[in-house]
């Protein structure tokens, strides 16, 4: 994907592929209630898929933050390498001025 997409991907088609060049990246996530949060793409990985149905390998983004952690949620996520798309995402750690965030994809 390239900066020039403007349109939203289809979530269904992308792979972790689509992120490992961004690992390290800053994001930008943006709330429907508004304002928006930095965060760094820490890590890829690949999950164990178990649906036994011949589709993409299931994936993890995570992600860090200098801020206090979001609540759980739908955010539009952008990144200047990929088209801005919305994702849901899940704290699943953090204190005082940090915070790591998880999205899947299965």
């Amino acid at each position: 994907m390239s900066s020039a997409a403007t349109h939203p991907p289809d979530l269904a088609i992308l792979t972790g592929d689509h992120f490992r060049p961004c690992v390290g990246g800053e994001f930008t996530f943006s709330s429907p209630e508004g304002g928006s949060v930095r965060a760094k793409l820490a890590a890829v990985e690949d999950l164990p898929d178990h649906s036994g149905v011949e589709r993409r390998v299931p994936f993890a983004l995570l992600f860090k933050c200098d801020e206090a952690c979001l609540p759980q949620g739908i955010y539009e996520i952008e990144h200047p390498d990929l088209a801005t798309m919305a994702c849901f995402l899940s704290p699943i750690s953090g204190g005082q001025g940090h915070c790591e965030l998880e999205a899947i994809f299965n």
